[in-house]
């Protein structure tokens, strides 16, 4: 691990920043149970992939945090077509 030996300029408002790892591998998801606080999944639309998510974590402790899809597109048929793309990819 590395140190840093400069100093904030202000008082920080708690001592320890939670950590959030945000993955879908599983290798990621073992270290990050080991590691984070909080694991994110982004983009999901599969309440399924909560529960395999956490077998991959492997604590009870980590807060699983998840993404919806999101699309932004100036064409709103454009937008609304591929948020469904999407949806679809993440729901079989």
């Amino acid at each position: 691990m590395f140190q840093l030996s400069t100093r904030l300029n202000y008082q920080p408002q708690r001592a320890d920043v939670p950590l959030m790892i945000g993955t879908w591998g599983a290798r990621t998801a073992a270290l990050a149970g080991r590691i984070a606080d909080e694991v994110k999944i982004g983009g999901t639309a599969n309440p399924r992939v909560v529960g395999v998510m956490r077998d991959r974590i492997g604590s009870p402790d980590v807060r699983i945090v998840v993404g919806a899809v999101t699309v932004v597109d100036s064409d709103g048929v454009k937008a609304r077509a591929l948020a469904r793309t999407e949806v679809a990819k993440r729901t079989r």
